[in-house]
């Protein structure tokens, strides 16, 4: 099934973006139906059109490990896309401050760390948590 799905993913029909969107969403509804389960490491982008979808492909089965790979790759037009995920922004707050630090932040450009702490400032409730951050922040800059 993993197979089949990645051949339907490079041959989505449709003649305008939004049909071939159409086509991806009603693609993924019918493998998650079937209870697949997708190798995402095979799914290799060929366009731009489908570097964009396989981010909602990521986002739709809530992928975070995958995401942040792709926050590290810095591709603009992504970002923001993941950005929006609520979900998203949740469970980067559960990363711990220290892979944070050591796994993320040497690979993405000072203004995506901003973005990043940004949104994690929003979205920290815990104090104790938001001071572990911070001082890891601080410790790496300093």
């Amino acid at each position: 099934m993993s197979q089949e799905f990645i051949t339907n993913f490079h041959n989505l029909n449709g003649v305008t973006i939004g049909e071939r969107r159409k086509n991806l969403f009603l693609l993924l509804k019918a493998y998650k139906k079937d209870g697949g389960d997708l190798n995402f490491a095979h799914l290799q982008p060929r366009t731009f059109l489908e570097e964009k979808f396989r981010v909602d492909v990521l986002i739709y089965f809530k992928r975070v490990e995958e995401l942040i790979e792709v926050l590290k790759n810095e591709k603009t037009f992504l970002l923001g896309r993941i950005f929006k995920e609520r979900w998203f922004l949740e469970a980067l707050c559960k990363v711990s401050a220290k892979d944070l630090i050591t796994d993320v932040f040497p690979n993405v450009s000072f203004r995506v760390k901003v973005k990043i702490v940004n949104k994690l400032a929003l979205r920290l409730n815990d104090a104790n948590r938001a001071t572990d951050y911070f001082e890891a922040i601080k410790d790496n800059n300093t």
